[in-house]
């Protein structure tokens, strides 16, 4: 089994998506940075990034509130926990360009918790930086962590690995692993044009906690990432209707096996 080790200084994380699962997370990430700070330890940048409003629908599955409603998610998310917590998170009330809002110093984690393709390709153009992205349907979802989706760069590596080789600095990403997750879905499309906003929420409707399930997991690998803590998997697979999950470890042998076009 391997260990994932990013061996660079990580100077901000960038929370893309601040919906259902994203709001969630917010909530780990600024008790995260609020401990770090806490403990004298060095605080990355945070910056909390969606270009949506609070809606009527998104009180109570999201952390709206009744007078958030029309307030931008980013925005009231950061004013709250910057309030709450005495923090200095940045709020960009935009959809995620990784030119126009990264650092270009390197060091970034990006914490995708979007749900269409148009973001998710957004967010897989700052290849090499760390991206946890989360994922899920009604009952089940995944978590990947990765760094890049360069096929060659990914078997060059492998082939130069020596055999008592314990670490990688790098990892297959959400879009190497899959790639469908980037490309449009022309049925979802249609049906956006065809159904009114009722028909679709209904289409739409997911457990009541399974994005708090996929949040306390991405939260959990940024803290060892944060924390510098051992990371021996990079792909955690959650299912609600049997209250399972399944996390797989680092190896060759799977990195291989679960990204498409990989070889040796």
């Amino acid at each position: 089994m391997l260990t994932f080790d990013p061996n660079h200084y990580l100077n901000e994380v960038i929370l893309v998506g601040c919906g259902g699962t994203g709001a969630q997370w917010a909530n780990g990430i600024a008790r995260i940075i609020r401990m770090m700070k806490d403990t004298g330890k060095s605080i990355p940048r945070i910056k909390f990034v969606d270009p949506d409003h609070f809606e009527v629908k998104n009180v109570g599955r999201q952390l709206a509130q009744d007078v958030s409603i029309g307030e931008n998610k980013a925005v009231e998310l950061a004013r709250r926990f910057n309030m709450a917590l005495g923090l200095s998170i940045e709020a960009i009330p935009e959809a995620f360009n990784s030119k126009k809002h990264m650092t270009r110093s390197s060091g970034t984690i990006i914490c995708g918790a979007v749900d269409n393709w148009r973001a998710r390709q957004a967010i897989s153009e700052a290849d090499s930086e760390i991206w946890i992205d989360c994922g899920n349907a009604r009952y089940s979802g995944q978590v990947v962590i990765g760094t890049t989706s360069d096929i060659e760069a990914m078997q060059s590596r492998l082939k130069s690995m020596e055999s008592d080789d314990t670490k990688l600095s790098w990892l297959p990403n959400a879009a190497a692993v899959y790639p469908e997750l980037l490309k449009p879905d022309l049925e979802e499309e249609r049906l956006a044009q065809t159904l009114s906003c009722a028909e679709l929420l209904e289409r739409s409707l997911q457990s009541a906690t399974i994005n708090g399930f996929m949040a306390n997991i991405a939260t959990e690998y940024l803290r060892k990432i944060l924390y510098r803590d051992p990371i021996k998997s990079w792909m955690t697979h959650v299912d609600t209707t049997t209250l399972s999950m399944r996390s797989t470890p680092i190896t060759t042998h799977n990195i291989v096996e679960n990204t498409p076009n990989l070889s040796l």
